[in-house]
């Protein structure tokens, strides 16, 4: 045999040697490489377990990256707002419309295991701070659920009524019973942060200043529990609204105003309603005529008119704004003389709480 024929099996041996060899190298190198990039992201633990839309928490684990890229953390699907990423350590904050579920960190396409986390719901603002019972008040935040099912609302521990329900608004209104102390909402046995809530006694009218009164006249208003500043209290004469002069809690001074009718006047504070007290409104007085347009002090002088009241009262007749005395009332007629220190000008008549026209 000659030595080119001996030779060539052997270089072909060696060939598929080394062509294993080569072979061999490149998977391990492949394997190397994707294995170091396909390691799941791990959670071992939650700073914080449960708490309300807002909530600030810190994820520990492995495998997140060094830094977020394309990378995700979700509250039970919906994608939260992270505030620093780190490969052992993100932090983030629950997210608006957050559920209760798992929390999941999702690395290149590659999500971690889950860690339940509880979003708990919580209370923002309440509407009113401060009522008596039966007061309307809306009470604003998270998490409260689209509709109340086995939900409630406890003033102080005393449970509320609830006229509306919704993710983020609750419309209820003060419980017989209630006390001052924190409004909370719970939510699947989750319990909000609670705010506070103070109850008051209803406003209460004992008296009114005049019961009968034309548009425009004054009226004081007399009871208790009316708060010391108006705030979003009103004065109503049978449900027209009054312009309010001076409010405190137990005193109201307004006006009848335009539009009023005989029926009721009703104070409303503290989101209540107190009892109703009469009045009676009527037309104002009308000057049609004088008996005399000129004369001395002591002169007798006949107004004539209508409105004026079937007997004085508090009115008044006025020379040019002096007081006259009165020598005769009635509903359209009243005699009297030319006082002492009038001059010329108008004669008005005063009454049911408001100035006729002058002559």
């Amino acid at each position: 045999m000659s030595p080119s024929r001996c030779l060539t099996p052997r270089r072909d041996r060696r060939d598929r040697v080394r062509s294993k060899l080569v072979r061999s190298a490149l998977t391990s190198e492949f394997f190397f490489a994707t294995g170091a990039h396909a390691a799941a992201p791990t959670i071992t633990s939650l700073s914080v377990t449960s708490g309300p839309v807002g909530t600030s928490v810190t994820i520990t684990g492995t495998n997140f990256g060094a830094t977020q890229g394309s990378s995700t953390v979700k509250f039970n699907g919906t994608t939260a707002t992270v505030s620093t990423w780190g490969a052992t350590s993100i932090t983030v904050t629950v997210p608006s419309a957050a559920t209760t579920g798992n929390v999941v960190v999702t690395v290149s396409n590659v999500a971690s295991n889950g860690k339940s986390f509880t979003v708990t719901p919580a209370i923002t603002s309440l509407s009113i701070t401060t009522g008596a019972v039966g007061a309307a008040v809306t009470i604003t935040g998270t998490t409260f659920g689209s509709t109340q099912g086995s939900s409630t609302v406890k003033f102080n521990g005393t449970t509320a009524t609830v006229t509306s329900w919704g993710a983020s608004s609750i419309g209820v209104t003060v419980p017989s019973g209630a006390t001052t102390g924190n409004v909370v909402v719970t939510v699947s046995s989750q319990a909000s942060n609670g705010v506070n809530f103070t109850v008051v006694p209803a406003p209460s009218i004992t008296s009114l200043s005049v019961t009968t009164g034309a548009v425009g006249a004054t009226v004081t208003i007399t009871g208790s529990n009316f708060g010391s500043s108006q705030g979003t209290g009103t004065v109503k004469f049978n449900g027209t609204t009054a312009t309010v002069g001076t409010w405190t809690a137990t005193s109201i001074t307004t006006t009848v105003p335009s539009g009023a009718s005989t029926g009721n006047v009703v104070v409303h504070a503290s989101g209540v309603n107190s009892n109703g007290s009469s009045f009676t409104v009527v037309p104002a007085p009308s000057i049609t005529s004088l008996s005399i347009t000129s004369g001395a002090v002591g002169a007798a002088v006949t107004v004539t008119g209508s409105n004026f009241g079937s007997s004085q009262g508090t009115g008044t007749v006025t020379f040019n704004g002096t007081t006259a005395s009165v020598t005769s009332w009635g509903a359209s007629s009243i005699g009297v003389t030319v006082p002492s220190g009038a001059t010329t000008g108008n004669v008005v008549v005063n009454a049911s709480g408001v100035a006729s026209n002058g002559k």
